[in-house]
């Protein structure tokens, strides 16, 4: 398993690898913050056919809601500073 964080000029991109496979959430500043359309990657795992409840709600709370993601965009934003 494999979670990586890429900045982009408008937000980022979550990436996790699991077994092989890629799931992504885009996020994009809005007025608001940042926005996503894309399901949280427990949501993308269980429609893949994933059905370990302890394994999704482990993806849900250690991934899904953390701030890291949103965390390295700020601190990235502080290396051109």
């Amino acid at each position: 398993m494999k979670y990586s964080v890429e900045t982009t000029k408008n937000g980022y991109v979550e990436t996790l690898e699991v077994n092989g496979k890629e799931y992504k959430k885009t996020w994009c500043e809005s007025g608001y913050g940042e926005k996503s359309s894309d399901k949280d990657f427990c949501e993308q795992l269980e429609q893949d056919g994933f059905d370990n409840e302890v394994f999704l709600d482990e993806v849900y709370d250690e991934i899904d809601v953390s701030l890291f993601a949103y965390n390295f965009k700020d601190i990235e934003q502080n290396l051109y500073f």
